[in-house]
């Protein structure tokens, strides 16, 4: 009598191999793809997105209301000043975008006459950084050169330096 087993399957043996190789693999790929970097890319891209739809609906807003600019955009003297609500301090809060340096404060949500402002007119609303932004700090920065050219910048760049647009 010739009895046969009839053997269907994988071994643990061989279950454990693949295993171990496909968490090799995927080790790699996930070191590979640093997601922490992807992240940190993504709120860049953010913030390269918030200055330039700022600056924007501040250029529209001078537009429509005769060459005049909002009340919270600074006088042509070049200094920066930090982008927040009437509780803004610049006390706490460092602009590490290379030697930006914050002389003070400038809200830009105030009504002008006739009443209209950037916010909800030109911009939803003020944008605030991703890491640590609040509406009394929003970490973007100001300023206005002497040539009467705006720069809207960000405090906080993670992996691409500088993040500013100027118009």
């Amino acid at each position: 009598m010739n009895l046969k087993k009839n053997r269907a399957g994988f071994t643990m043996v061989e279950l454990i191999i693949v295993i171990a190789i496909i968490a090799i693999l995927a080790g790699i790929v996930f070191v590979a793809i640093n997601p922490a970097k992807r992240f940190g890319e993504a709120r860049d891209s953010r913030r390269w997105t918030d200055v330039s739809n700022l600056l924007d609906a501040i250029l529209k807003y001078q537009v429509d209301n005769g060459g005049n600019l909002p009340v919270g955009v600074p006088a042509a003297d070049g200094l920066n000043y930090l982008i927040g609500n009437g509780d803004c301090v610049i006390a706490g809060v460092t602009c590490n975008e290379g030697a930006t340096i914050l002389t003070g404060c400038k809200n830009l949500t105030e009504v002008t006459v006739p009443p209209t402002s950037i916010v909800p007119d030109y911009i939803g609303s003020i944008p605030t950084d991703l890491k640590g932004g609040t509406a009394a700090q929003t970490l973007y920065y100001i300023s206005r050169s002497t040539a009467d050219r705006i720069t809207i910048g960000a405090c906080t760049p993670e992996y691409t330096k500088p993040i500013s647009v100027t118009r």
